[in-house]
């Protein structure tokens, strides 16, 4: 990654980053750094991570969405608990068990689920 040493202090400090860094940490605050939000910083990690072909659904399992969701509110500390909770419940019980436990962009932008964001 081409990443300015500024920004890639930044990120290891959001992360409190040590000599262990986790990948799928690191990736998830420095997406935020080119998102708009936490719904935009999901949209690109469901792009990056698919192994759906361009254009398509891009499809995640819904344990790595799920993870990073909670990793990424708990961050930004103003998502509630519960707010994390009626996403993922909804997500699980609305769209997963239809999708073979993946999960879509589309399925969490849609009307009725609950809005990531607080």
């Amino acid at each position: 990654m081409n990443i300015p040493q500024e920004q890639f202090d930044d990120i290891v400090q959001i992360g409190s980053f040590n000599d262990n860094v986790q990948w799928d940490h690191f990736l998830a605050i420095a997406l935020t750094k080119i998102s708009k939000n936490l719904t935009d910083t999901l949209i690109k990690i469901c792009e990056l991570l698919t192994s759906d072909p361009p254009g398509a659904n891009a499809r995640i399992p819904f344990e790595q969405w799920k993870k990073f969701y909670r990793y990424l509110a708990e961050l930004d500390g103003d998502i509630s608990e519960e707010r994390i909770k009626q996403v993922i419940d909804y997500l699980a019980n609305e769209w997963v068990i239809r999708q073979n436990d993946m999960i879509h962009p589309r399925n969490f932008l849609h009307p009725e689920c609950p809005k990531l964001e607080g």
